[in-house]
Protein backbone atom coordinates (compact mmCIF):
# COMPACT_ATOMS: atom_id res chain seq x y z
CA UNK A 1 0.00 0.00 0.00
CA UNK A 2 2.77 2.70 0.53
CA UNK A 3 4.10 1.83 -2.60
CA UNK A 4 0.63 2.78 -4.33
CA UNK A 5 1.17 6.37 -2.06
CA UNK A 6 4.80 6.76 -2.43
CA UNK A 7 6.63 4.52 -5.42
CA UNK A 8 10.06 5.21 -4.73
CA UNK A 9 13.02 2.85 -4.94
CA UNK A 10 13.58 2.37 -1.47
CA UNK A 11 9.86 1.67 -0.99
CA UNK A 12 9.76 -0.88 -3.93
CA UNK A 13 13.17 -2.46 -2.95
CA UNK A 14 11.08 -3.20 0.71
CA UNK A 15 8.36 -4.28 -1.25
CA UNK A 16 10.18 -6.93 -3.08
CA UNK A 17 12.53 -8.03 -0.17
CA UNK A 18 9.09 -8.59 1.70
CA UNK A 19 7.40 -10.13 -1.51
CA UNK A 20 10.37 -13.11 -0.88
CA UNK A 21 9.25 -14.33 1.84
CA UNK A 22 5.35 -13.64 0.96
CA UNK A 23 5.91 -15.00 -1.94
CA UNK A 24 8.49 -16.42 -3.57
CA UNK A 25 12.45 -15.99 -3.87
CA UNK A 26 11.92 -15.50 -7.93
CA UNK A 27 9.06 -12.96 -7.81
CA UNK A 28 10.92 -10.77 -5.58
CA UNK A 29 14.58 -10.72 -8.08
CA UNK A 30 12.01 -10.29 -10.93
CA UNK A 31 10.81 -7.00 -8.46
CA UNK A 32 14.32 -5.97 -7.38
CA UNK A 33 15.75 -5.81 -11.00
CA UNK A 34 12.82 -3.76 -12.22
CA UNK A 35 13.83 -0.59 -9.85
CA UNK A 36 16.03 2.08 -11.21
CA UNK A 37 18.27 4.35 -9.58
CA UNK A 38 19.50 2.02 -6.78
CA UNK A 39 22.26 0.34 -8.74
CA UNK A 40 24.81 1.46 -6.35
CA UNK A 41 23.26 1.38 -3.07
CA UNK A 42 24.48 -1.79 -0.56
CA UNK A 43 21.35 -2.46 0.72
CA UNK A 44 19.71 -2.96 -2.59
CA UNK A 45 23.01 -4.72 -3.99
CA UNK A 46 23.40 -6.76 -1.07
CA UNK A 47 19.00 -7.58 -0.96
CA UNK A 48 20.05 -9.08 -4.81
CA UNK A 49 23.01 -10.94 -3.37
CA UNK A 50 20.53 -12.60 -0.99
CA UNK A 51 17.56 -13.29 -3.09
CA UNK A 52 20.62 -15.05 -5.62
CA UNK A 53 22.03 -17.07 -2.67
CA UNK A 54 18.72 -18.45 -1.49
CA UNK A 55 17.57 -19.44 -5.11
CA UNK A 56 21.25 -21.29 -5.12
CA UNK A 57 22.66 -18.64 -8.01
CA UNK A 58 25.98 -18.34 -5.62
CA UNK A 59 28.19 -16.70 -8.17
CA UNK A 60 25.15 -14.03 -8.92
CA UNK A 61 25.16 -13.65 -5.01
CA UNK A 62 28.86 -12.99 -4.68
CA UNK A 63 29.07 -10.58 -6.86
CA UNK A 64 26.57 -8.82 -5.66
CA UNK A 65 27.92 -8.56 -2.58
CA UNK A 66 31.62 -7.39 -3.93
CA UNK A 67 29.28 -4.52 -5.26
CA UNK A 68 28.35 -4.13 -2.31
CA UNK A 69 31.36 -3.74 -0.71
CA UNK A 70 32.47 -0.86 -3.02
CA UNK A 71 29.63 1.43 -1.94
CA UNK A 72 29.58 1.67 1.50
CA UNK A 73 32.11 2.80 3.77
CA UNK A 74 30.69 0.73 6.71
CA UNK A 75 33.70 -1.51 7.87
CA UNK A 76 31.21 -3.56 10.11
CA UNK A 77 29.01 -3.58 6.43
CA UNK A 78 32.38 -4.34 4.93
CA UNK A 79 33.14 -7.43 7.37
CA UNK A 80 29.82 -9.23 7.12
CA UNK A 81 30.23 -8.81 3.16
CA UNK A 82 33.30 -10.47 3.24
CA UNK A 83 31.87 -13.27 5.40
CA UNK A 84 28.90 -13.80 3.14
CA UNK A 85 31.32 -13.68 0.33
CA UNK A 86 32.98 -16.74 2.15
CA UNK A 87 29.92 -18.50 2.31
CA UNK A 88 29.27 -18.64 -2.00
CA UNK A 89 31.29 -21.60 -2.73
CA UNK A 90 31.42 -23.22 -5.92
CA UNK A 91 32.76 -27.21 -6.32
CA UNK A 92 35.06 -27.01 -8.81
CA UNK A 93 35.36 -30.90 -9.96
CA UNK A 94 31.75 -30.28 -11.42
CA UNK A 95 31.20 -26.44 -11.53
CA UNK A 96 28.04 -26.35 -9.51
CA UNK A 97 27.32 -24.18 -7.17
CA UNK A 98 26.72 -25.03 -3.34
CA UNK A 99 25.34 -22.53 -0.84
CA UNK A 100 27.23 -22.59 3.08
CA UNK A 101 25.36 -22.17 5.84
CA UNK A 102 25.41 -18.24 6.99
CA UNK A 103 27.39 -16.50 9.84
Amino acid sequence: MLYTIDPNPIVAMNKAIACAYAIGFDEALKELRAINGLEKHPVYLTSLGEIHFELGDVLSAKESFRLAMQYTDSEPVKILLSEKIDNCKVNSSNGLSVKSPKP
